[in-house]
């Protein structure tokens, strides 16, 4: 089963203005009793993060880091 205690939104998922507040909101709504809601944030390096975080890996896998 899934149970993701964080999800976090990256992409240009993070330029939509206030949609980790929106997201947060709808889910309390729809989620059912007795159930907990993840926390909904967004990537720290914005819409860039995935690219960052495939050069980092890409680094590491090299030995460069």
């Amino acid at each position: 089963s899934i149970d993701p205690s964080i999800i976090v939104l990256g992409g240009g998922l993070s330029k939509i203005p206030n949609v980790d507040e929106d997201l947060s909101r709808r889910l309390e709504e729809k989620q059912l009793k007795g159930f907990g809601v993840p926390n909904i944030v967004l990537a720290s390096g914005g819409d860039a993060s995935g690219a960052r975080g495939a050069a980092l890996a890409a680094a590491q896998e090299a030995g460069y880091v």
